[in-house]
């Protein structure tokens, strides 16, 4: 697959002759390209929602702050599907803009090579996933500015920037000869699922306490993990997943407003209808009719 290839199997529109693409990706273009290969080196960063991920024979699901490489592993990327409110950045690369970039010396060592042949997926802490967000929008914002005389140099420039903050991150997140991350497995492991449990409840159950019950952990606990690899409080994880699932039924304008308030488990409309407004600020009907 060339970038040409996924740029229109995909609906990607940033991108720069030389050999660089960006694209968010969203429910509509994954699904609307079908499950199909990507052989091209890209690294992603999540930002909200989810993707769902097929890498070698592992699926992965890809949740805000979730930094993926698939260098060594070109042959065996899928994208499945995502949620509703799916978004983040993805940079794909040809070899020869990688090269043009880094004339002398790549910034990254070997093991981290190594690492993330073997961990495509990392969860990163928000901080750290804050400062890469801003380096992928700020070489997006560049590409897209054709008009720049500068355009070429800035974008070397500021993929030269992402790339060493990725770097200055694993090197700080990754001990040398020991590979242990700076957060621990446990809380990774709470973390990851909590999401996947927010995919199969998050119509039926709204609570903070039910997914802390499910996790055999105590509320306060949950609520502390997911802030330390977050920033945000449990409870704005769980609305968020609510909130998605609800724009992904609003979306079908077969439903009605009641039977979505009773699919989502809401005892009537009104409280529905702030529920909705108080995450959006617009509400279920407003948002149906594009407002």
């Amino acid at each position: 697959m060339t970038l040409n290839e996924f740029a229109k199997t995909y609906k990607a529109d940033c991108h720069t002759d030389l050999g660089a693409l960006m694209w968010h990706p969203t429910m509509e273009s994954i699904r609307a390209a079908g499950q199909r290969k990507v052989d091209i080196h890209f690294v992603m960063l999540m930002t909200r929602g989810m993707v769902t991920m097929r890498i070698g024979d592992r699926e992965h699901v890809v949740t805000p702050h979730c930094y993926v490489d698939t260098v060594g592993c070109l042959d065996s990327v899928e994208m499945v599907d995502a949620s509703a409110d799916a978004d983040g950045y993805v940079l794909l690369t040809t070899e020869r803009f990688v090269k043009h970039v880094f004339r002398n010396r790549f910034p990254f060592e070997p093991e981290y090579l190594e690492y993330q042949r073997r961990n495509h997926v990392t969860l990163i802490e928000a901080r750290a996933a804050m400062m890469l967000a801003d380096a992928f929008g700020s070489l997006e914002r560049t590409i897209y500015d054709c008009d720049n005389i500068h355009r070429d140099a800035l974008i070397t420039c500021r993929s030269a920037a992402l790339f060493m903050e990725i770097s200055n991150h694993f090197a700080r997140l990754v001990c040398p000869g020991q590979w242990q991350a700076c957060v621990s497995s446990r809380k990774l492991h709470i973390f990851k699922s909590l999401m996947e449990l927010l995919k199969s409840n998050a119509r039926c159950h709204h609570s903070v306490e039910f997914y802390a019950s499910k996790l055999c952990i105590t509320p306060q606990y949950l609520g502390r993990v997911v802030f330390e690899l977050t920033g945000k409080p449990a409870s704005a994880t769980v609305s968020s997943a609510v909130v998605a699932e609800i724009k992904y039924l609003l979306a079908d304008s077969s439903l009605s407003m009641k039977d979505i308030v009773a699919a989502m488990s809401f005892s009537d409309q009104a409280v529905f209808t702030k529920f909705f407004k108080r995450h959006t600020g617009l509400t279920p009907k407003q948002y149906r009719n594009g407002a």
